[in-house]
């Protein structure tokens, strides 16, 4: 399967940056309403001949469906760097009391404060199994590594959902 196609349709995303005024009113949530419309003006400031404005309340445009597609999906793979790592971004979240059943890992990159050496042509990237899994399980990771769960704002601003009760 070609991964573009595991990808999500723009009419599925449903973070803030890519709902209309409508839709981001029906969040019924202040701060997720004003940082949408945030992301919304920078990516019209940095990218004005990409941003369409007159896109329809029910589907974003492409701009705003890629950079959701990559904000949701890169992993922090440094300091002050974050990768695409095709397929290991489909594992869902977890806060499950038991946990994620996987977690990935970096090697070979470094980064100041990470108190590893700087290895080049060595970088890794590895999904890892927690405990045993067997054919067909789902890929549970913590999209807030090892601690606490995220706040929702977050989750809402980044990947479209939240944790009810939280």
């Amino acid at each position: 399967m070609v991964y573009s196609a595991l990808l999500p349709k723009k009419h599925t995303l449903c973070q803030p940056l890519c709902l209309g005024e409508d839709l981001l009113k029906e969040l019924h949530h202040e701060e997720c309403e004003s940082g949408g419309r945030l992301q919304q003006e920078r990516l019209q400031v940095l990218c004005p001949d990409l941003m369409d404005t007159s896109w329809n309340q029910a589907e974003c445009c492409d701009l705003q469906w890629g950079f959701a597609c990559v904000s949701s999906r890169a992993f922090v793979t440094g300091e002050q760097s974050r990768s695409l790592v095709p397929f290991a971004d489909m594992a869902n979240h977890t806060d499950a009391p038991e946990g994620p059943n996987a977690d990935f890992r970096c090697e070979g990159i470094s980064w100041e404060g990470s108190g590893r050496p700087a290895q080049e042509n060595m970088q890794n990237f590895e999904l890892v199994s927690l405990r045993a899994c067997r054919k067909g399980d789902e890929v549970l990771i913590s999209y807030s590594g090892k601690s606490t769960c995220q706040n929702n704002r977050r989750l809402m601003a980044q990947y479209g959902y939240f944790i009810p009760g939280k």
